[in-house]
């Protein structure tokens, strides 16, 4: 993974001024050559989000989104995610549909789509970049992904710097693994109670529950055990003990 890094933080310095400027970059897809799309199947985590539009991607917002898996096949890529929404965490499931350009794909929510898959190691990290239109407007969204509920600092690194060279700035850019990491709990802390399998921290609340809820719409409720947790803030941790439900989750 360090030759990957080392090979993202080289193209990022020879990036010319006139491209780091412009949010529509060319896109060029993954380091690692002919990667198979495939391998990214499986669990992951937002830890970080970063756009312009910093008020789309701010609790309860639509873009707001927490990964839970990926399934890759020849076709498409099929996003399972949460959206908290009134409230309450909401499942939502995503496909974006394979274009003939490689690693782009096209997706229809809460607005027209595409999505590039820019940088990947499939074992660690993934990296995404979305334009959205809706309105006459187009946002250019960062995501992070990881295989675990934190990731490498210099993963973090990449993806920071990543985003300033395409002419975003610090404050843009959310770091998702300081949002309540205390909260975050492993499956086998998992308590079951009248809503289903929570969380230690969360046993007296729907906070859980309801992410329970959510999975078992996807026919998965195993998968949700001790997942509850995952980068909540302190502030969204209130609302949900208070009885709101739950909150804004990663997984």
């Amino acid at each position: 993974m360090a030759l990957l890094l080392l090979t993202v933080g080289l193209s990022l310095l020879s990036m010319p001024q006139a491209l780091s400027e412009d949010p529509h970059f060319e896109h060029k897809g993954p380091s690692i050559p002919n990667l198979d799309e495939k391998l990214i199947t499986g669990d992951w985590f937002t830890v970080a989000l970063a756009s312009r539009m910093l008020t789309r991607i701010q609790p309860n917002e639509d873009m707001r989104l927490f990964v839970y898996s990926i399934e890759a096949n020849s076709t498409h890529l099929h996003f399972r995610l949460h959206r908290k929404e009134n409230g309450v965490c909401k499942p939502i499931q995503m496909t974006a549909h394979r274009t003939e350009q490689p690693f782009q794909y096209k997706v229809d929510y809460e607005g027209d789509n595409m999505v590039y898959l820019e940088e990947a190691d499939p074992k660690n990290f993934l990296l995404f970049c979305t334009h959205n239109w809706r309105d006459g407007e187009d946002m250019v969204l960062m995501e992070l992904y990881s295989r675990r509920p934190d990731v490498d600092a210099d993963v973090m690194m990449m993806f920071k710097e990543y985003c300033k060279a395409h002419g975003l700035t610090e404050e843009d850019i959310l770091d998702l693994t300081k949002a309540g990491p205390t909260l975050r709990r492993p499956a086998e802390q998992v308590l079951t109670h009248s809503t289903g399998p929570s969380c230690a921290a969360h046993a007296s609340s729907s906070y859980c529950g309801a992410l329970n809820d959510s999975a078992a719409e996807w026919g998965d409720v195993s998968g949700a055990q001790g997942r509850g947790c995952e980068n909540v803030s302190p502030e969204e941790t209130a609302e949900g003990t208070a009885g709101e439900g739950l909150a804004s989750v990663g997984r």
